[in-house]
């Protein structure tokens, strides 16, 4: 991502030449986000990632979680979800986990009713059986 990333397309990697010096394929920055319970997202292509991020999660009947435990530390993850979170459109929330044991109770915190913890082990069963084309 280049620094003046949020001036150039508003579609996260579609982003066109460099505003500043005008040539596609500039050189970009590598940008961190570190595994930190208060996580800061000044980047304004990480931001604009975000909020696109919030309006789709906001606008989706049925989400699914895969591998992702929503640790109750992770703040801004959580904070995002529950923005994003309207029942007038989600309808379902599933959560495919190898060890869903307390991961249930965290989805729980956003989504209440709503979680369904799949009976498969793990993604690549989830698949098979949900989306088979067999």
């Amino acid at each position: 991502m280049w620094q003046h990333a949020n001036e150039g397309s508003k579609l996260p990697s579609g982003y066109g030449p460099c505003v500043e010096c005008k040539q596609a394929g500039a050189a970009r920055r590598t940008v961190i986000v570190p595994p930190l319970p208060e996580k800061k997202y000044p980047d304004a292509a990480i931001q604009e990632i975000w909020d696109r991020a919030k309006e789709v999660l906001g606008r989706a009947e049925e989400i699914i979680f895969a591998g992702f435990s929503l640790d109750k530390t992770d703040a801004g993850v959580r904070h995002l979800l529950q923005e994003a979170f309207c029942r007038v459109s989600t309808k379902r929330v599933t959560v495919v986990d190898v060890n869903p044991s307390g991961v249930e109770e965290n989805y729980r915190e956003v989504y209440d009713n709503l979680v369904n913890v799949a009976p498969e082990a793990g993604w690549e069963q989830f698949l098979e059986k949900s989306f088979s084309t067999k």
